[in-house]
């Protein structure tokens, strides 16, 4: 996988340029990430996937909204690989790294609202 990109010229035209309401959506990725990740991690050894599917779709479009809508894509795709899945083990590598990538995205949302 690529790098982490933010599009932050996405976010302008979305938001009708207002720098107010960027850092606000930002700011409300950051202050709702924990949960997040921690519901992502608890329900990925959940052999049958059914309940991490369903948080991935919960979190997926969120990341176009943050400017990283390229990430929606690839989560998406990566839940399609989970539901032919027989086990964990199967996307074990796949997962951790779109969890590298969340983080990624955390820490370019910090950069961009300090």
């Amino acid at each position: 996988m690529e790098k982490t990109t933010f599009n932050k010229p996405y976010l302008y035209n979305l938001y009708g340029g207002s720098e107010e309401d960027i850092l606000f959506v930002l700011n409300e990725f950051l202050t709702g990430y924990d949960e997040m990740l921690q519901s992502l991690v608890k329900y990925f050894s959940d052999s049958t996937f059914v309940k991490f599917r369903e948080e991935l779709h919960k979190h997926s479009s969120g990341f176009t909204y943050v400017g990283f809508e390229e990430i929606t894509n690839t989560i998406n795709s990566f839940s399609l690989r989970c539901k032919s899945a027989k086990a964990v083990a199967e996307v074990q590598e796949e997962f951790e790294q779109i969890i590298r990538i969340i983080k990624e995205c955390k820490e370019i949302c910090i950069v961009e609202t300090g």
